[in-house]
């Protein structure tokens, strides 16, 4: 029997000077910046700030690429055609 379930783990990341002094400007950033829970940034782990981190980087990466294919669909002359058609079925049912 297979274990389905995903496993937790932890990685090990080298940070430089500039990371380190990063954290710490990002640990002076208001909470609602990074969306973490309602309790100040000030006292989360470094961990969960990095978390944050990728969350939110993620969060972009994601966004771009539904982005980018949105515009992939925009130049798909099927769905162009198929927009054009909703459209004037949406004026025509305004103007009914």
């Amino acid at each position: 029997m297979t274990n389905t379930i995903p496993r937790v783990t932890r990685k090990t990341i080298s940070l430089t000077r500039e990371d380190v002094r990063d954290l710490q400007l990002i640990r002076s950033a208001p909470a609602a910046l990074l969306r973490v829970s309602s309790s100040t940034v000030r006292g989360q782990s470094e961990a969960a700030i990095i978390r944050a981190v990728f969350e939110i980087g993620l969060e972009r990466v994601r966004s771009e690429s539904d982005a980018a294919g949105y515009a992939e669909l925009a130049l798909d002359p099927e769905q162009v055609e198929f927009d054009t058609a909703m459209r004037a079925r949406a004026r025509r049912g305004l103007a009914d």
